[in-house]
C-alpha cells in the first residue's frame, strides 16, 4: 500500500512538472499606438481583400496595416461601407454622397476610383450588397 502512494504521488509530480514548463514564456502580442496623424479612432466598417490584408474605413479614409505600418487610401469624402466581392475579386466603397472602387495599380499600392461620374446627390452609402452577380448600394435616399 506504501508503494502504491508513493508511486500515485510520483506520477502526479511528474504531470505538475510538464504542467509548468508549458507555461512559460509569454505570449506575441504587439500594441500598437495611433501616432498617425491620418487615422482617426473610430471606424465605421471593415473588410479583408483577396491576399487577406484587413482594410478599415476610418474617417479620414481607408487604412489598412502593411506588417510594418499603417497607410491610408484617401478618399474623396469619409467612407462609410466596404464590400469585398469574391466573385470580381474588388473591394468596393460607400462614402458620404459618393460610390467607388479601390484599384490596385502595377506597384500593388490600392488607389481610390469614384464610381459616380455626374455630380448627383446619393446620399450616405451604408450598406453595400451583392446579389445575382450585381452589386447595391443602398442610402437613405437611393438605391443603386
Amino acid at each position: 500500500m506504501q508503494k502504491r502512494i508513493t508511486l500515485f504521488f510520483f506520477i502526479v509530480s511528474i504531470f505538475l512538472s510538464l504542467t509548468s514548463y508549458s507555461q512559460e514564456g509569454t505570449p506575441l502580442i504587439t500594441n500598437f499606438t495611433f501616432g498617425e496623424k491620418s487615422i482617426d479612432n473610430e471606424s465605421w466598417s471593415m473588410a479583408q481583400d483577396g491576399e487577406g490584408q484587413m482594410m478599415f474605413a476610418n474617417r479620414r479614409g481607408i487604412v489598412f496595416f502593411d506588417g510594418m505600418k499603417w497607410n491610408t487610401i484617401f478618399t474623396p469624402s469619409v467612407p462609410l461601407s466596404l464590400y469585398f466581392d469574391t466573385e470580381s475579386r474588388n473591394i468596393f466603397v460607400g462614402c458620404k454622397n459618393n460610390i467607388g472602387l479601390l484599384v490596385k495599380g502595377d506597384d500593388g499600392i490600392y488607389k481610390y476610383e469614384s464610381l459616380v461620374t455626374d455630380k448627383r446627390n446619393v446620399g450616405d452609402i451604408e450598406i453595400i450588397t451583392a446579389l445575382d452577380e450585381k452589386i447595391y448600394f443602398y442610402s437613405l435616399q437611393i438605391c443603386f
